[in-house]
């Protein structure tokens, strides 16, 4: 009996320690390198899918990322500017609303090959079609590769505009040096 109660302390000992674990990488922070102003552009076009056209346009970013630390859930930087050639893109003019859009860190899991960030509202208008959603994307570390993850922008109004999409190859960052680093490891 007294076996028994010493292994169910050592459990809940060892349970708690890993408890502390989890509540401390949740809680990790990232530092930026090579923090400042960016510029993203597309590799090859990016893609609004919809049902109203399919655009092919080339998209410029500008911004700033922030030197850290960053917290999951915190700014680590803004888009301040979005450049799109050409415009009218297919006989559509788009039209940037609401910059600048935060960028907000929201995963860490894939330390130290990445980090999954993403812009909360996007927002752009085709024709009479207004878009707007959040955009996820992953940038890989030190390459400046940024990759956009699969996202549904819903139009307003639904008939004729329906749900809308961004994809595409991504973005080359530039500078394209900067590092993604946890205070965890």
């Amino acid at each position: 009996m007294l076996k028994r109660i010493r292994f169910l302390l050592i459990g809940l000992v060892a349970l708690a320690a890993l408890a502390s674990m989890a509540s401390t990488a949740t809680a990790g922070r990232v530092r930026i390198s090579n923090s400042g102003p960016f510029t993203a552009t597309s590799i090859g076009t990016l893609d609004l899918n919809s049902p109203i056209a399919t655009l092919n346009c080339t998209v410029t970013l500008t911004g700033t990322t922030n030197p850290g630390p960053i917290a999951i859930g915190g700014t680590a930087g803004q888009v301040t500017g979005v450049a799109i050639a050409p415009n009218p893109c297919r006989g559509f003019r788009v039209v940037v609303l609401r910059t600048p859009w935060p960028i907000i860190l929201r995963d860490l899991s894939l330390l130290p090959t990445g980090a999954l960030f993403e812009i909360p509202n996007v927002q752009f208008s085709v024709s009479v079609c207004l878009y707007q959603g959040p955009i996820g994307f992953l940038i890989a570390n030190g390459s400046g590769i940024i990759q956009i993850l699969r996202n549904t922008l819903p139009g307003l109004p639904t008939s004729p505009c329906g749900n809308g999409s961004l994809s595409g190859r991504g973005f080359q960052f530039n500078p394209t040096s900067q590092v993604i680093s946890s205070d965890l490891v």
